[in-house]
């Protein structure tokens, strides 16, 4: 997914964000009080973003890639609140969350409160690399390995992917930028995760 690609957009509202890989798993929202906008912040040198503000999301109910998953955003926040960037849980935390804990950090998170890593006020490239089953095998910030804290993730396939929003899709909203998403089915070499 990319800011700048396959958006469809009715006035500022974005009912519909492409997936550009070709396996059509577009991002949709038909609700267009809940719907995120395009944006051009200074913070991305002014590339075309998506904005969540904080009651904004998307979701993809056939997003089904099976872990173990690799996954890269990039995105920026901005407020320090709680918020999920990515889900792809379908009815719990099943799968990689990029996730601002309220203390101006970045986590991993898989159902329970964690600890975290790095300032998320600017745009950084987050990569997330998850084992079925078990702890994240890797968490990158700007190709930085980071020991960003991190739960047990369940071996499901992650079922539908949410942006802005965790699995409830009533709370937790991200509130901020979004401008790219890459996901993988399994976990890349390092120097890929790197990136």
């Amino acid at each position: 997914y990319r800011g700048d690609l396959g958006v469809t957009a009715d006035g500022s509202d974005i009912s519909g964000w492409a997936d550009q890989s070709g396996n059509g798993r577009h991002l949709l929202q038909p609700d267009a009080s809940k719907a995120p906008s395009l944006a051009t912040p200074a913070a991305f040198a002014s590339q075309t973003v998506i904005d969540f503000d904080a009651n904004d999301w998307m979701s993809c109910a056939s997003y089904a890639v099976a872990m173990p998953q690799t996954t890269y955003v990039v995105a920026a926040r901005r407020t320090t609140a709680y918020g999920h960037c990515y889900d792809s849980g379908e009815a719990s935390y099943r799968s990689t969350l990029i996730y601002s804990n309220g203390s101006n950090q970045v986590v991993l998170y898989a159902g329970s409160v964690a600890s975290g890593v790095v300032l998320w006020d600017t745009p950084h490239v987050v990569c997330g690399a998850v084992q079925a089953g078990f702890s994240a095998s890797a968490v990158y910030v700007d190709a930085i390995t980071t020991p960003a804290g991190l739960g047990t993730m369940s071996p499901a396939t992650g079922d539908v992917l949410r942006v802005g929003t965790d699995h409830t899709e009533a709370a937790s909203y991200w509130d901020g930028w979004v401008a790219e998403i890459i996901a993988y089915s399994g976990v890349i070499h390092t120097a890929a995760e790197r990136g």
